[in-house]
């Protein structure tokens, strides 16, 4: 880093900590926002099927008439901050980059400070410009997950790595065809850059996995978080702070469902206290879908009062309104107005209503309505095999299922209407009767998927040309269309390859292809002009100046057909782009398009890199540098499992409990390298237990019931990077991977999957890193937990609890020290003899289970019996209308 570069930004730090009003919005109305993690598809969807639900918000712009934005003030604000650390993080490794004078990036102490300076600043941002706490600030960052999770991270990161190295080889290869940098797409796109802009794609996204439970840089992250708690305190003093920092166990969304949904309870157990009371008000803020989905399972009876803000591109946010979604849903289940995927507003019904939901009842709908969003898939499970519509398809035919089942039942409060059970003790159960009705109508409309097809899928050519022109590798886009042979652009080659043209030089060529049933299909590479005219050497085309495009036959007829052109300009054909490649086949009509697709990117491929390096290049090697087999790799190898509808069926209401518990029921559960079911296999299977005489099954039916306990963060990242990311490892896992143990420890960690379901065993693996960390016989050097201090008092952040930073009403006997600076760049905070630190326990699944025996949620205690406080219909209760002017 240059040293102006170090000015600056000192200055900058020291105005956004001592300033108030340095923390002004943290995007410009140019900046584009990280789109959504979780589920895909989810947020398109919901935007359509719920409008009214749906506000978009900008807080760094003015409204209509120059009116200024005005942030929304909630009783409480819940921060995922996982997105904010990740958008933040790239932030501060794109500055440094730009200002780089090497092609090494790194994570340093330069990108750590400013990355963390950005982050807090976006923290301030949303609480002061968008949604404005007034009792409580709670901030969740991801800790150790379940082995579910843990799983597909390992896959996933690994993949990072896989995609970098092999796009580096790619662009070898065509660098050795002869292509030169302005030939790529993404050297047009960056300007003045000193480096290789794919190659600083590549290194950012290897940096942010720092961000993984365990690292130095989250201990950091702790760090300036309790920095900003005991200054967000000072200046505001009715505001509680609670922090739950990545060494507790348990992902981000999840905690801040345990913190709504659990509260406090006193050591003693006699007395319990909810954190939000009823119609108090909820924002709910984070980059991931899923979000929506803790909104939905939280019970009315806390709160209908709940908005989940997510962020959008361009300053944009979208608030999402959990209790007008539950009076649409209602809506269309009483008749009063119709679901209508793809418009802007729900059809409303002139009929009058036919049905009148409970609150009981109007529950039961958003837990069913959960679990049908995760049958879309997530990170624990795949999308049920089969359903191409998705949530299109999931949803209307619960509604019409609901609807007949309720009319039937004469509307009658029955718990049998509903997919999902959630009886007096908090348990799920599923209505086997319910499932099977819903899952067969599902299969009516799914795709018939053979049953002994459990082959792992590769990666289709289309799939990689398209992942090529998303790189700006290849020219974009890619085109495919039809057209007559007569207007092919290469007449004489299709002349010369037809032997009935060949006996009959009379006949016209689209008459021939015409009794053959035969078409011509073109894949386009690149944009070419829309009135251009292939010929041998030069071209000329309306509309422009006569500029010289040189045409290149490649490929002529590959026995099957093919026929191809490669055009280049002395000057870009459109900007950034200075090549161009075009393919035509002929195509029978009655034969499947897709494999002509794919066939067509196939041949695409061999052309430009060469068919002796398609193979190569697109099928991958499965091992590493080291020569170690890398077990994402070997899942791949391996191809997938047979399915097993039990297990899936036992996994999505393990997801539910989750969700609905505030914390994970099993961190072992994992549904490995499975196939997904399709609906056929699973109304077989539920066929099978209604032939038992059982009505409902649970997640112990299922699954067994089975609590495996958390790892600690360290355990977790030693599981969850690759070898290519171990130096991020701290100790002292980090001994178990050092350049002697490598090999030894991929061979531990691959022991810990079932040589079947390929399903990892983090508890194998927790006891097997323990057992060699003995055998090592190496001590861990000891560290001092929390925030060292000279005077006052330590505030100490640790692994089983949350950490509230609140101020007290009267000056503390022995009050706590400050916070120590996260950065040379900011200055040390002032003493300040009201403000506390105290904790809360975050409690494992087991842990709950035991306590909810003995505790008394009896209406007496605060916060339960919250039903009975809570009446009338749905319609008539009122709510709070968040960014929405009266």
């Amino acid at each position: 880093m240059t040293i102006s570069w170090a000015a600056s930004h000192a200055i900058l730090a020291t105005l956004l900590i001592i300033r108030a009003d340095a923390f002004s919005p943290c995007t410009s109305h140019n900046t584009r926002r990280t789109n959504l993690f979780g589920i895909k598809g989810f947020r398109s969807w919901f935007e359509s099927a719920f409008p009214s639900a749906v506000t978009t918000i900008n807080p760094d712009r003015r409204g209509a008439g120059g009116s200024e934005f005005r942030p929304e003030t909630f009783d409480h604000v819940l921060i995922d901050a996982n997105q904010f650390l990740h958008t933040t993080l790239r932030r501060a490794y794109n500055r440094r980059a730009k200002f780089s004078t090497t092609g090494k990036q790194h994570l340093d102490d330069d990108i750590i400070e400013y990355s963390l300076l950005l982050f807090i600043k976006e923290i301030n941002r949303i609480t002061t410009t968008t949604a404005v706490p007034r009792k409580s600030l709670v901030i969740a960052i991801d800790g150790s997950p379940g082995a579910a999770k843990l799983d597909r991270q390992r896959k996933r990161r690994y993949s990072i790595y896989k995609k970098a190295e092999l796009q580096e080889r790619q662009i070898e290869v065509l660098r050795l065809k002869g292509w030169r940098d302005n030939d790529f797409g993404f050297y047009n796109t960056v300007k003045k850059n000193r480096n290789d802009p794919l190659k600083q794609k590549h290194d950012r996204e290897r940096v942010t996995l720092n961000i993984t439970p365990g690292t130095a840089f989250m201990d950091k992250v702790t760090n300036a978080l309790l920095y900003w708690s005991w200054q967000h305190v000072s200046r505001y003093p009715r505001v509680k702070v609670y922090m739950s920092p990545s060494s507790v166990h348990g992902e981000g969304e999840v905690k801040l469902l345990d913190w709504i949904t659990f509260g406090h309870q006193s050591s003693s157990s006699q007395y319990h206290r909810m954190n939000v009371k009823p119609n108090e008000t909820v924002a709910i803020l984070g980059g991931d879908s899923d979000l929506v989905l803790m909104g939905l399972v939280v019970p009315p009876s806390i709160t209908h009062n709940i908005h989940v803000i997510l962020p959008g591109e361009k300053g944009e946010s979208l608030v999402a309104s959990i209790w007008e979604t539950t009076r649409i849903m209602a809506n269309m289940i009483e008749g009063t107005a119709t679901y209508s995927y793809g418009s802007k507003k729900i059809r409303k019904s002139n009929i009058r209503r036919k049905r009148s939901l409970t609150l009981n009842q109007i529950n039961q709908i958003r837990i069913d309505t959960t679990l049908l969003i995760i049958l879309n898939g997530n990170d624990y499970l795949p999308k049920v095999k089969g359903c191409r519509a998705g949530f299109d398809s999931f949803f209307p035919v619960y509604l019409d299922l609901v609807k007949s089942w309720m009319d039937r039942r004469n509307g009658n409060d029955d718990e049998d209407s509903f997919l999902i059970n959630l009886d007096n003790n908090g348990e799920l159960q599923m209505n086997v009767q319910f499932a099977m009705k819903f899952f067969r109508a599902l299969a009516s409309n799914a795709e018939i998927v053979p049953s002994s097809d459990y082959s792992s899928s590769p990666q289709s050519q289309l799939g990689n040309l398209n992942n090529l022109v998303e790189a700006k590798i290849l020219p974009g886009p890619i085109r495919f269309n039809t057209v007559s042979p007569i207007d092919s652009f290469f007449q004489q080659e299709l002349w010369e390859m037809n032997s009935k043209l060949k006996q009959n030089t009379s006949r016209v060529m689209s008459e021939v292809f015409a009794d053959d049933g035969v078409e011509i299909v073109r894949l386009t590479l690149g944009r070419f002009p829309e009135d251009y005219v292939a010929s041998s050497n030069t071209t000329t085309y309306a509309g422009s100046l006569s500029e010289e495009i040189f045409t290149t036959f490649l490929g002529g007829s590959d026995g099957r057909g093919v026929i191809s052109r490669m055009i280049r300009s002395e000057k870009p054909i459109t900007t950034g782009e200075g090549r161009a490649y075009l393919f035509e086949v002929p195509h029978r009509q009655q034969s499947s398009m897709k494999n002509t697709k794919e066939r067509l990117s196939r041949l695409a491929l061999e052309e430009i890199f060469g068919r002796e390096n398609v193979d190569t290049l697109f099928e991958g090697e499965d091992e590493g540098d080291s020569g170690t087999t890398d077990s994402a790799s070997f899942c791949e190898k391996q191809g997938l499992a047979k399915s097993d509808a039990a297990s899936y069926l036992g996994g999505l209401l393990w997801n539910l409990e989750t969700y609905l518990h505030g914390c994970c029921s099993n961190y072992g559960y994992d549904y490995g390298s499975r196939a997904s079911p399709t609906p056929f296999e699973l109304v077989e299977y539920l066929e099978s237990i209604d032939k038992q005489g059982k009505l409902k099954i649970d997640c112990a039916d299922l699954i067994g019931r089975t609590t495996v306990a958390p790892i600690s963060d360290g355990l977790s990242c030693l599981a969850a990077v690759p070898p290519q990311a171990w130096h991020i490892v701290p100790e002292p896992y980090s001994w178990l991977v050092d350049p002697s143990r490598k090999e030894s420890f991929e061979d531990l960690y691959n022991s810990c999957f079932h040589p079947e379901t390929r399903a990892f065993d983090i508890e194998s693996f927790s006891r097997k890193c323990n057992e060699a960390l003995k055998k090592i016989g190496r001590t861990k050097k000891p560290t001092v937990s929390g925030q060292s201090s000279s005077k006052g008092r330590r505030i100490h952040v640790g692994s089983k609890f949350w950490t509230v930073i609140s101020r007290s009403s009267l000056p503390l006997e022995d009050p706590f020290d400050p916070p120590e600076p996260f950065s040379d760049r900011v200055p040390r905070l002032r003493r300040n003899s009201r403000i506390r630190a105290t904790k809360i326990l975050a409690k494992t699944q087991v842990e709950r289970l035991r306590d909810a025996k003995i505790t008394d949620f009896s209406e007496d205690s605060e916060g339960k019996g919250n039903s009975s406080r809570i009446q009338g219909s749905v319609h008539d209760i009122p709510y709070k209308t968040a960014f929405r002017k009266s």
